[in-house]
């Protein structure tokens, strides 16, 4: 990415700083990769993008409310823990999971600046207001960063999600300004809640948009996917991002993406959560779209040749996130070092509230 990182001037991004959904107003970066071209729309003319047949992808994921402060019992000291990743195949078990930890501190503090917790061992025990507590099973990246850990075994799961949600608060940045709630983080598509942090290019998504794409006759077809961390506060963990991530793909949804692969329509995945589950399909199997519901490790690299999906509308990213891999295996990074830079002059916003850039 030498290409955008010496080109691209990261100082003058503006962040989307409140929740708002649904912005009327929100605008559009159009990479065209077929006519090597680059122009800005607003996201209300989406549709003109689309011919009959075609498929907007989705990812029909809640998402959890996985920041939860607590209390290392053995030493006393305040430890918050944010929910990385599922551990096993079972989406309805909420027992066990890898976190990353944090000690004192809240989410208007920079995620890399946050104190890290030095003194937890396996076994220890971290407590909740609520009667909630977890024990620390392993100890993956140290001192203490990225640990796993499983909650209480002896209540039912029903009552171990109502604990969750009781005391859960939504992951954000300190580039908000205000606190978000569980509502801020969901989306149109809304489902099973299965995402640590937001598909979150669902977000500005209207009916009125909707209805706009299915009257030209294109088909939404959802897909789940857990969707994950954005950041870790680590740069040698970020690398590592995204950790792995559970997906389903129904017998009806992957009918609909076989059935327009085979007439040549356009696949356009909403969301990069989309894509990896997407190509983590056709990754095991050999270029083809099967029902499917399991675990992907699988990362999408520039280098990528996409087996299932044409484009991709996403947020606006900076360039050392690892969503920025994923949008260059769809396009070159010249064009996104020209659309970026038109982005910049007429005030883009960037990151999980802002405008949007679509792909194709």
């Amino acid at each position: 990415m030498e290409l955008i990182e010496s080109g691209f001037d990261s100082s003058k991004i503006q962040f989307a700083t409140k929740s708002k959904q649904k912005n009327p107003n929100t605008k559009l970066l159009v990479i065209n990769n077929k006519n090597e071209s680059t122009n800005t729309d607003a996201l209300q003319n989406i549709s003109e993008y689309f011919e009959k047949g075609d498929l907007l992808v989705v990812n029909h994921s809640a998402t959890i409310p996985s920041s939860l402060s607590g209390k290392v019992l053995r030493t006393k000291e305040t430890i918050e823990i944010r929910l990385a990743s599922w551990v096993g195949l079972d989406f309805t078990n909420g027992y066990n999971w890898n976190v990353i930890s944090f000690g004192a501190g809240t989410w208007r503090d920079k995620t890399e600046d946050r104190i890290e917790i030095t003194d937890l061992h396996e076994t220890d025990v971290i407590t909740f207001d609520n009667g909630l507590f977890a024990v620390v099973k392993k100890i993956i990246v140290k001192p203490a960063k990225l640990i796993e850990i499983e909650f209480q075994t002896d209540i039912s799961t029903e009552e171990l999600w109502n604990k969750i949600y009781e005391i859960g608060k939504p992951i954000q940045y300190s580039y908000l300004e205000e606190n978000l709630e569980i509502w801020d983080q969901q989306t149109l598509f809304s489902g099973p809640p299965v995402s640590v942090e937001p598909p979150s290019a669902s977000f500005q998504f209207s009916w009125k948009i909707i209805k706009k794409l299915m009257q030209k006759g294109v088909k939404i077809v959802p897909i789940l996917h857990s969707a994950g961390l954005s950041s870790t506060g680590d740069k040698i963990l970020d690398s590592f991002l995204p950790f792995p991530e559970r997906y389903e793909i129904s017998e009806n949804s992957a009918y609909q993406i076989k059935n327009a692969m085979d007439n040549n329509k356009k696949i356009i995945a909403l969301g990069t959560s989309v894509v990896r589950a997407l190509e983590s399909v056709a990754f095991v199997n050999n270029g083809d779209i099967k029902a499917s519901s399991s675990t992907t490790d699988f990362k999408i690299h520039k280098t990528h040749k996409m087996k299932i999906v044409n484009g991709i509308i996403s947020g606006m990213h900076i360039p050392e996130e690892s969503h920025m891999q994923i949008l260059l295996a769809f396009t070159s990074e010249k064009l996104i070092l020209e659309g970026y830079n038109k982005a910049i002059k007429i005030n883009f916003l960037w990151h999980e509230y802002g405008d949007l850039t679509f792909i194709y």
